[in-house]
């Protein structure tokens, strides 16, 4: 399954940045002020991969944008979690928003370097949020009704990431396998980017208050 490059750049690129657009449309004011989480969240991600895709172009290491992108995806991860469970004053609190700052710090520091395939910190985030997710699943009679398709959505994403980062050190140097698995996983994300920027678009056409955070 041979897919042009200029599609997988452009392709990431501009249906990652749809959601973010979306979302940017939300009234600020009275009960539909935005979420930045989600907000912050896409942004990161498109940020990340036009970044990576500068840096590939140019023979530049692209992995310390891995290393950050993780870090800043999966805290803004853990802290939409928190904020759904409504643990402002949480002990838990604090013990998830920090693991992805000691995994980070552990992978560069103690695992690998900052040059390095982020095969810790990756399979770490992609794992947490599944089962994080899943268990707001298990409970989901709790969720704001507007909240049950974004949960549906993160939990079905990193799972299917999850199979993708355990090996992603083996297809990184299998160029041939990378080649015939990668438009796979490029599809599933260009999909879950399209699926949430049309649902983020939805919520402009409905009364006030009724803003997905």
């Amino acid at each position: 399954m041979s897919v042009p490059y200029i599609i997988l750049k452009y392709g990431l690129i501009i249906s990652g940045a749809l959601p973010a657009f979306a979302y940017l449309g939300f009234s600020q004011k009275g009960d539909s002020e935005r979420s930045p989480l989600l907000l912050a969240w896409f942004t990161t991600r498109v940020l990340a991969d036009t970044m990576s895709f500068i840096l590939c172009e140019n023979d530049l290491n692209v992995y310390p944008v891995f290393h950050v992108s993780i870090c800043i995806e999966f805290t803004l991860m853990m802290l939409y979690f928190v904020k759904i469970k409504k643990w402002g004053q949480h002990p838990l609190r604090w013990i998830l928003v920090g693991i992805p700052l000691v995994i980070f710090l552990v992978e560069i520091l103690l695992v690998n370097s900052i040059f390095s395939v982020n095969q810790l910190s990756v399979v770490s985030y992609f794992m947490v949020v599944a089962l994080l997710f899943l268990s707001l699943i298990v409970h989901s009679s709790k969720l704001d009704k507007k909240q049950v398709m974004i949960v549906w959505g993160f939990f079905l994403y990193h799972s299917f990431y999850f199979v993708y980062a355990m090996f992603q050190t083996e297809l990184r140097i299998n160029s041939n396998l990378m080649a015939f698995i990668y438009p796979f996983f490029w599809t599933a994300t260009v999909i879950f980017n399209l699926f949430f920027a049309y649902y983020f678009w939805t919520f402009r056409k409905l009364e006030k208050g009724s803003v997905p955070q």
